[in-house]
């Protein structure tokens, strides 16, 4: 089960919690000029101070805040010492820590204090696996090979000092120009050890952006290469998420997918659903606090920075519990969309889904007895053997054994967790043995 989840779960029954993680968004400076990209540059005149970044760390992690996710905006690395001190920091106040990047910017030396610190989780904004591809999307020359020295450097420092973190994980936008690439992404993925490819679909705001939608040809034809994407990362053990662009292409309808979800959940839990947020259309405003560049704070990644209130000398909880926030939650419990959710990314959509359907499973095993969980194990695996997007099944039931213990430990039930733990282990012993 997602961290966040155990969060999000105080306020499904009730109570109030801090927000799991803040997001910094350093500067709006770029090096690159992405097609794909919706921002607007500016010239960085207005960037919050590294004192305040600095600052707003240490609180978070005083609060609470479990994890801090760098990105843009522009490319963090714009502001390399800033984000070098503010990466550092964190992990020695012990939080967990994501980088965003498009990874043309590292140095040697940048990737060796990575590596030595462990930080946690790269994101890498690959959109072409090759030059020619990648160079076009981004309008820069050079900047597929600065990725892949980038991705050499990283392999490099962690056999060196033998550490398997940060875990990078290519982020490429799905679209007319690398739709028929898919593969190839995987190959790039196995050079480099990475373990997952997580495809973002594309959001056409702008003329340059509409350009790279894809066609209806391109759409008939999406099936086989997702099909050989899947079979290849099956092969080389990467995750990827690529087979749900068979089913939906997210293609700027944020409003209406969010209205069908939540039409969706009603009409088939119905009967369980007895509290509302558990229909939620978004769950961002309880996990989830950005301060972009100006300091403009923001209650979710889509929001409208214009319409923000910055943060100036208050506290983050000041912020947190803000009439914004409080405003936009009790909005999104009664189904009331705010006009920034039309802006929506599908990465987001794809992301709320998710989480819905973790706190679904919370309150399916929520009064369980233990033969009930015994019961509950079995299903799920069975289910997750039969399930083709489930690539790697250890890791499913792993994710799964962790919610109920945790829920063990919370005092679902007056069984010793010591012997669930026991009984579970045993029982995989058993299954899986050889």
């Amino acid at each position: 089960m997602d961290k966040k989840i155990f969060n999000l779960i105080n306020w499904f029954e009730g109570k109030k919690a801090p927000p799991y993680i803040l997001e910094l968004r350093p500067t709006s400076r770029c090096n690159l000029k992405c097609i794909s990209c919706g921002q607007s540059k500016q010239d960085g005149l207005d960037e919050i101070s590294e004192e305040k970044l600095t600052n707003l760390i240490q609180e978070a992690s005083s609060i609470g805040v479990s994890r801090l996710e760098v990105c843009g905006g522009g490319e963090p690395l714009m502001r390399t010492t800033t984000l070098t001190t503010i990466m550092l920091l964190a992990k020695k106040l012990g939080m967990e820590g994501c980088l965003t990047t498009n990874g043309t910017l590292f140095t040697e030396d940048i990737v060796k204090n990575l590596v030595a610190v462990e930080w946690d989780e790269i994101l890498l904004s690959l959109d072409g696996p090759d030059a020619e591809t990648h160079d076009y999307l981004r309008q820069t020359k050079g900047c597929f090979n600065k990725v892949i020295k980038s991705l050499k450097l990283f392999k490099k420092w962690k056999k060196k000092l033998n550490k398997t973190k940060p875990v990078i994980k290519l982020v490429p936008v799905l679209n007319n120009k690398n739709y028929d690439k898919l593969k190839r992404f995987m190959e790039i993925a196995k050079s480099y050890n990475l373990m997952e490819v997580r495809f973002q679909p594309l959001y056409a705001f702008t003329k340059p952006q509409d350009s790279l939608k894809l066609s209806h040809q391109d759409i008939k034809k999406l099936p086989l290469y997702v099909e050989e994407a899947q079979t290849l990362a099956k092969e080389y053990n990467i995750d990827t998420n690529v087979g749900i662009f068979l089913k939906e292409l997210f293609t700027g309808r944020s409003l209406e997918l969010y209205q069908s979800d939540v039409k969706s959940r009603l009409t088939l839990h119905g009967p369980l659903i007895k509290n509302p947020f558990l229909s939620a259309p978004c769950f961002f405003p309880w996990f989830y606090i950005g301060v972009n560049y100006d300091g403009a704070t923001i209650p979710c990644p889509a929001f409208d920075i214009h319409t923000a209130k910055k943060i100036g000398d208050k506290h983050l909880l000041d912020m947190w519990y803000d009439k914004t926030f409080e405003n936009l939650r009790g909005s999104i419990l009664k189904k009331k969309l705010h006009p920034h959710c039309k802006r929506c990314c599908g990465g987001l959509i794809i992301n709320n889904r998710d989480i819905r359907r973790q706190l679904h499973s919370y309150t399916q095993i929520q009064h369980m007895n233990f033969s009930d969980l015994v019961s509950r194990i079995d299903d799920v695996e069975q289910k997750i053997r039969k399930d083709e997007h489930v690539q790697n099944l250890e890791k499913g039931l792993a994710d799964f054994k962790n919610s109920l213990i945790f829920k063990i430990g919370s005092g679902l039930e007056k069984l010793p967790p010591g012997k669930l733990l026991k009984y579970l282990n045993k029982k995989w012993t058993k299954k899986h043995a050889g």
